[in-house]
């Protein structure tokens, strides 16, 4: 096999794997299934072709030296120096791109490549700069919210809104919005803010939960 063949199989396998990799994209994009699927099969048929044209190119580097033993087979350093040839490392048909957007094709530097893109990929992300002192900010926050001073409020009686609340029946059938007494009273003094609040803004429209005597049993 000349130089030219030799070149001209690795171009033309080159060629098919931009080609399968534009495919791959297509595929990506396309919303019809039907166009999907054809995409699917023709890149199917691509990498079927890239392997033939790699198990060729290899069946001609045999053939190549099986002849060249034939013709020479009492000439042992000849012979000793196709081995070595034979045995090198072949450039991949494959290729990856480095972190700096250099093109690698040989096996050991894309084995190295895959390896730190996954050592890098799963690396646990550091905490970012300042992220503590957010949550501190976002928790006074919260408790400022619950603390803010609320008119409606004062004409309330919490004590005994709070002495309903535990008194209430365990084990009832939930109201009418699906809400048991086990889970309001399990809420904790945010549930109990909430009602208080919801009773406020109720006695500040005069209008009373129409349900309030299915809900609280």
């Amino acid at each position: 096999m000349s130089e030219n063949q030799k070149q001209g199989i690795d171009e033309e396998v080159k060629k098919m794997m931009e080609e399968k990799r534009e495919i791959r994209k297509d595929t990506k994009r396309a919303t019809n299934m039907e166009e999907k699927k054809r995409l699917i099969e023709v890149r199917k048929n691509i990498e079927n072709l890239i392997k033939t044209k790699i198990e060729e190119n290899e069946e001609m580097k045999i053939d190549k030296i099986t002849k060249n033993l034939s013709e020479k087979r009492n000439n042992y350093n000849i012979m000793w120096k196709m081995k070595k040839k034979s045995q090198k490392k072949q450039s991949s048909a494959f290729a990856l791109k480095d972190k700096e957007g250099n093109e690698l094709r040989s096996p050991d530097n894309i084995k190295k490549r895959t390896s730190e893109h996954y050592v890098d990929l799963y690396e646990p992300n550091p905490v970012k700069e300042g992220y503590e002192r957010y949550e501190e900010e976002l928790e006074r926050l919260i408790t400022y919210c619950w603390n803010a001073p609320d008119e409606t409020k004062e004409e309330l009686m919490d004590e005994e809104i709070t002495e309903v609340i535990n008194n209430l029946e365990k084990d009832k059938a939930t109201g009418p919005d699906g809400i048991s007494n086990e889970m309001i009273q399990r809420g904790g003094e945010s549930m109990r803010n909430s009602i208080i609040r919801m009773m406020g803004k109720n006695i500040l429209n005069r209008r009373n939960p129409r349900r309030m005597a299915d809900s609280l049993h």
